[in-house]
């Protein structure tokens, strides 16, 4: 029963159960029950879900544990011959994608260990598996009745012909409003982790995370869909779309529940509102119920979102340094996010010195610089690529990246230098691509590191267009020809790494 796909999660308290997604009909809120008379302890009643009379399993009982008296329990419906049966859970958590080797199956044994099938151990938590077969093994009485049950409702069924056929679709809150993706789109629901900001891409994408060895761009559907930045708390998921390298993920304020929906349910948006967004794929409507289906293709078409980048010449890794299995990256921060540049493109780092402004000269250039007769133009990092608004002004230890490219030095002022790390070559991933048409891709690649975290790989070649890095080489000259431009600090071999050459063998950061 235990294998590899996807697994729906739910807790009893704080231990995590999952289940395939295969065999879970849908998910719903706790309706009212009706107990009933003479029925073992574990069944909660009988429920009316939009005219079927369920009957509710209480799991907790059902697994020997005390009930629960938490408001906003979930009940998880089965299919079982025909008869849907709920069993009532603490509340729903995620959608999983399990690999194989992250599934062991259960030894068996006496009691509940036939109930659950297995083990899931998934990144640093576990989930035990429940086998849905069992759930009514040993309510012995009343699996009898509801087989024979679900059986005459089988009959029934038939003597009334083909039901209306249903749809699957995960709901979901944004902004107050309930929305919806089908089911067949999504590939798992995984907790909200800060994901590391991405330069040059619209405001409603906050970045990208390492989901198990994929590059993740994450979009703030609140934002995608005009509204204020979503608050994040401990409700806050994100719902995957896609496959591998096509995937996306969107942050919402909390998932709902699985629905099955017949298509009857299910209208195409108002002709207004089609041509006027068509994110909006269908209305769902259901008693004074209504939830609003988006279409995920619009949420990403011709927008500039991030889709998976190709091996190509043209992205080969900049600085001369794609031959060797192991790439040295220095790493510094801006605006409190990890950064590096291949150490090949650096010629040195000194400590941030006194900088003389410039008048009318682009936002992100802070002035201009004396290194040891050589007079520099100091470019705002952060700004430049619209992550940061901090460097060389804050309580932190300020750095200045001097790189020359094309006859034109230039100093990038970073928040702080934290080292250098090496990195093997397959953990070099091609980044996601954003931005609008013609933009620069400072972003060369994504660095996966072992503890699951990520860095952003730049090239310092790409940062400025060759119009920008014209004009700033020009205000240097401009200012060496006048006086007042102070001398900058020699770069330090205290507390900072040491100047660092082309082509200068270092050993790997600690």
């Amino acid at each position: 029963m235990a294998g590899a796909g996807q697994y729906v999660t739910f807790s009893l308290g704080e231990v995590v159960y999952a289940v395939p997604v295969a065999a879970v009909r849908e998910i719903v809120r706790l309706p009212a029950v009706t107990r009933l008379p003479r029925s073992p302890e574990c069944v909660e009643g009988l429920a009316n879900l939009r005219g079927e009379v369920l009957p509710v399993l209480d799991l907790r009982t059902r697994l020997g544990l005390p009930r629960s008296s938490e408001e906003g329990r979930k009940v998880v419906v089965f299919d079982f011959d025909g008869l849907g049966v709920g069993v009532a859970v603490d509340r729903t958590s995620q959608v999983l994608r399990v690999e194989e080797g992250q599934v062991e199956r259960s030894p068996g044994g006496e009691g509940s260990s036939e109930l659950l099938a297995g083990v899931i151990r998934f990144r640093e938590e576990v989930f035990m598996v429940i086998n849905p077969q069992e759930l009514l093994t040993g309510v012995t009485s009343w699996e009898r009745r509801d087989r024979r049950q679900g059986s005459e409702a089988g009959s029934l069924a038939a003597e009334e012909g083909p039901r209306e056929p249903r749809v699957q679709v995960v709901t979901f809150e944004v902004g107050g409003q309930e929305y919806a993706f089908p089911i067949v789109e999504v590939r798992e629901i995984v907790r909200y982790t800060p994901p590391t900001p991405f330069p040059e891409t619209p405001p409603w994408v906050k970045g990208v995370m390492n989901l198990r060895g994929h590059t993740l761009p994450v979009v703030d559907l609140r934002m995608r869909l005009g509204m204020a930045e979503t608050a994040v708390d401990e409700f806050t998921k994100v719902v995957v779309l896609g496959s591998g390298s096509a995937s996306t993920g969107f942050v919402v304020d909390r998932i709902h529940e699985v629905l099955r929906v017949t298509e009857g349910a299910m209208t195409p948006p108002p002709p207004l509102v089609a041509r006027a967004n068509a994110t909006v794929g269908g209305i769902i409507e259901e008693k004074d119920r209504i939830t609003v289906l988006l279409n995920p293709e619009a949420l990403l078409e011709g927008r500039g979102e991030p889709t998976g980048g190709k091996e190509s010449p043209e992205n080969a890794l900049p600085g001369g340094i794609d031959q060797g299995t192991h790439v040295p990256l220095v790493l510094f921060t801006v605006g409190g996010q990890p950064y590096g540049v291949p150490i090949e493109q650096i010629r040195e780092i000194c400590r941030m010195p006194s900088v003389t402004p410039i008048p009318r000269s682009p936002h992100f250039v802070k002035g201009v610089m004396n290194l040891r007769g050589e007079v520099l133009p100091v470019v705002h990092l952060g700004r430049k690529l619209e992550i940061a608004d901090s460097g060389g002004e804050g309580d932190g230890d300020p750095r200045v990246l001097v790189f020359e490219n094309a006859g034109v030095t230039v100093g990038f002022v970073v928040d702080t230098v934290v080292g250098v790390e090496r990195f093997d070559r397959e953990n070099l991933l091609l980044p996601p691509r954003g931005g609008e048409k013609g933009s620069r891709e400072a972003v060369h690649r994504v660095a996966r590191r072992g503890d699951g975290s990520v860095v952003l790989v730049l090239d310092l070649g790409t940062v400025l267009s060759p119009r920008e890095s014209s004009r700033v080489g020009a205000l240097a000259d401009r200012a060496s020809a006048e006086e007042g431009v102070n001398e900058a600090p020699a770069p330090s071999t205290e507390g900072a790494p040491e100047p660092l050459k082309p082509g200068r063998r270092l050993r790997k950061a600690r």
